[in-house]
């Protein structure tokens, strides 16, 4: 692992007394996002040995204790504590207990408690892991775990499962584990309960555990690049949703725009775990696995190129809504419903179109170029006007080179009725019988031609 310093540590320190000072400067304007610490610490009889000359479990209280005072002021901050091994010199593995709630500013009453505890037993990772699962009040908040251990589970159980678990279901947000004289090595065996830190001096665990604090409480900046044709980050005005890449939960939203200057806004988002980022562009884009790192500026580019598909016809509104279906190419997948006379943005690439007139029209392989205007012109529809005096069954179709295409059915079980109806231009048969008609040859058929703009009117008797 990189060597820690002392400049490093005063670095961290300072850090936190700044984020005290801006969080109670801040309250005032804006309401200050909950964060929970559960410290959940090892206090088995492996903790007797030495670190850096000191037994680990002198050092971890007196670091801890350190740290919780630093924590006690800061606001929205709430604390509590867990020990397990520290009860019975025995291999329990149950051997655990929350022995501080959560509260806040309740540093006096984790110092105190932590001058009780000493190393006796057995090491029950994961059997403590899902009692803390209990102790968080609720999601509500930012709900930090923190593990100081020196040692792995003994107890048969699996601290990799049971984590995940917590995270899958939103009880916990990000854990950590610290290991007090465990080698990076261990990583592969406690990386997968939350990200591991190894350290082997005093001096790298306070240092550890304060950037580890540090990162949950501050959150970094962020800039995303929606990315054009060309590569640049010209695309915008959409708004992007970013969820936990380990339980899928929503964590916020933001809408992206561009600065006086044409930039892609800066924000700034909690750091320290991965985000899934979904572009609520026409179709979604999704980006998988983003790891926004602490301390830093971090830069994401998502390529969102986009062209707009134009529909007219002139006087739509005299006809109702029309919908007009947009495809995946190829494919009966609806991406997208527009209104007729609308404009839209769309990702660029080829798609199908199916435009809900009287018939349908169905167009395919529609390209759509970036920072270009597709337009697709409808014919105006024409209005037939059917009555008739008696009950029928009528079918109505289209004739289109030289065949049949089925376009309505118009059916009534009383007489004395009227159906106005907005067709396409072009020439139409209707098929139709009187209801009590009862042989075949009493069927009855009519053309009728429709123009743009026109109004025909046709009696069925």
């Amino acid at each position: 692992m990189r060597p820690f310093s002392s400049k490093n540590f005063f670095f961290i320190n300072f850090l936190l007394i700044s984020l005290l000072l801006v969080g109670k400067s801040a309250s005032a304007q804006e309401p200050v996002k909950k964060v929970r610490f559960l410290f959940v610490l090892d206090c088995s009889g492996s903790m007797l040995g030495n670190i850096d000359g000191k037994q680990k479990m002198i050092v971890a209280r007196q670091v801890l204790a350190r740290l919780v005072d630093s924590l006690n002021n800061v606001p929205g901050v709430e604390m509590a504590l867990r020990a397990y091994g520290h009860q019975s010199p025995d291999k329990d593995c149950k051997d655990t207990k929350l022995e501080v709630g959560f509260e806040t500013f309740n540093a006096k009453e984790i110092k105190e408690r932590l001058k009780t505890l000493h190393a006796k037993g057995t090491t029950p990772i994961a059997y403590s892991l899902e009692q803390a699962a209990g102790d968080f009040p609720d999601r509500r908040a930012t709900n930090i775990l923190i593990l100081i251990t020196d040692g792995l589970e003994e107890c048969k159980g699996d601290p990799c499962a049971v984590s995940q678990t917590l995270q899958n279901k939103g009880i916990v947000l990000r854990p950590f584990v610290i290991g007090l004289g465990m080698s990076e090595d261990y990583s592969k065996q406690m990386g997968c309960v939350g990200k591991f830190y190894g350290v082997n001096t005093e001096s790298e665990f306070r240092v550890v555990l304060n950037n580890v604090i540090a990162q949950s409480l501050e959150k970094t900046t962020l800039t995303i690049n929606l990315l054009d044709v060309n590569g640049k980050p010209r695309e915008t005005e959409v708004n992007m949703s970013f969820y936990n890449a380990k339980n899928n939960a929503l964590v916020t939203n933001y809408y992206h725009t561009l600065d006086g200057n044409g930039k892609p806004d800066t924000f700034k988002v909690e750091a320290g775990f991965k985000y899934d980022i979904e572009v609520h562009t026409t179709p979604h884009i999704f980006k998988k696995g983003v790891e926004i790192k602490p301390t830093v500026h971090n830069l994401v580019e998502i390529p969102a190129a986009q062209g707009t598909l134009k529909f007219s016809m002139a006087n739509a509104n005299e006809n109702g809504t029309i919908k007009c279906l947009i495809k995946k190419n190829g494919t009966s997948q609806i991406i997208y419903v527009q209104d007729i006379n609308t404009t839209h943005k769309f990702l660029i690439g080829i798609y199908d179109v199916e435009i809900l007139t009287l018939p349908k029209i169905k167009i395919n392989k529609i390209q759509i170029s970036q920072s270009k205007s597709t337009p697709i012109i409808i014919p105006e529809n024409g209005v037939l006007q059917l009555s008739y005096y008696n009950a029928i069954d009528a079918s109505i179709f289209i004739l289109r080179n030289n065949k049949m295409e089925w376009v309505v059915d118009v059916t009534s079980q009383q007489g004395n009725g009227r159906e106005v109806l907005n067709l396409q231009p072009g020439s139409y048969k209707i098929v139709y019988k009187l209801k009590d008609a009862q042989h075949i040859i009493e069927s009855r058929e009519v053309s009728v031609s429709i123009s743009s703009g026109s109004d025909r009117s046709l009696i069925l008797d």
